[in-house]
């Protein structure tokens, strides 16, 4: 079951050819926020960020996804970054039922909660 879920990630990412580019570099940018300033304490995974960013997929039109949005779209990530962070809930893209935030410890989501929401707020850091 893990190399289906694995070729429909793959699918989805990164061999459709309708997905523009602007997605693939906003993912891109988004995963490199995290490298940057969420590896400390070790609690996150880079799987979380692609996991908010197919949600954000499903739920965006494809019209929205253009250059002069990335900003927007960017935060918006951020935005929901935060939100599964403080909730403690991140649904699995492709099995919604499992929270994949629920085993980690409270203190450290809101330590990285905190650190999103400093960059929400001077993104220009």
């Amino acid at each position: 079951m893990q190399i289906c879920l694995l070729i429909s990630l793959k699918l989805k990412c990164y061999c459709n050819y309708h997905v523009p580019y602007l997605q693939r570099d906003c993912y891109r940018i988004f995963k490199s926020i995290y490298y940057s300033e969420l590896q400390r304490p070790k609690v996150l995974c880079s799987y979380y960020m692609k996991t908010i960013f197919l949600w954000v997929c499903e739920k965006l039109p494809m019209e929205t996804w253009q250059e002069e949005n990335l900003a927007c779209l960017l935060m918006g990530l951020l935005d929901d970054l935060f939100h599964c962070l403080v909730n403690k809930e991140c649904a699995n893209y492709f099995i919604p039922q499992n929270n994949m935030l629920r085993h980690i410890p409270r203190e450290f989501l809101l330590h990285h909660a905190k650190t999103v929401s400093n960059i929400r707020t001077n993104p220009k850091r």
